[in-house]
């Protein structure tokens, strides 16, 4: 077995095309591809404060895949996290950004002050792959009510293949 190439356009942050990363706030599903900024090579985004009663998913950030994964393929995933309070972020598994699958994906994370490294292979289940695949990583960010920063960095998720090496995902 093989892993694919990188799903994530610009992964590595060194420039500021955020093809792969998004955001949204607000009760509403609309979000923006490229909505946070790239800072000192990271992807930041900036959690809006959460009224009582709101759901923690008023802030998301999205990792948007590539292509999806379907249900029983393997991913490997792999990217360093902080932010400016320890807080802990469910990760959800969608379709694309807002597009929701599954409740869980990745776990809870617990981000700290410092850089963390999240690295994991998982195999998708049914639920995360509904709807014709799993296409983005949901990060809902109000677990807290107050606004915080958010960062992640050095983003790496591949799937596994049997292509023959040197060839590509359109040959």
């Amino acid at each position: 077995k093989r892993w694919s190439d990188n799903l994530v356009y610009n992964g590595d942050l060194a420039s500021d095309d955020l093809t792969s990363f998004a955001a949204k706030w607000g009760p509403d599903n609309d979000y923006t591809v490229g909505n946070g900024s790239v800072v000192n090579g990271a992807f930041e985004v900036i959690s809006r404060e959460r009224s009582a009663g709101a759901p923690v998913h008023y802030s998301q950030m999205f990792i948007k895949l590539d292509e999806f994964v379907m249900p029983g393929e393997k991913v490997y995933v792999s990217f360093d996290y902080r932010a400016d309070v320890a807080t802990s972020v469910p990760t959800q598994a969608h379709h694309v950004p807002c597009a929701y699958n599954w409740y869980s994906l990745l776990g809870d994370l617990q981000f700290a002050t410092g850089w963390k490294t999240y690295s994991n292979t998982i195999t998708i289940s049914q639920d995360q792959g509904a709807n014709g695949g799993m296409g983005a990583i949901a990060f809902n960010l109000n677990q807290n009510a107050e606004a915080h920063h958010y960062y992640l960095r050095n983003v790496v998720i591949r799937k596994e293949t049997t292509l023959d090496p040197g060839k590509k995902w359109s040959d």
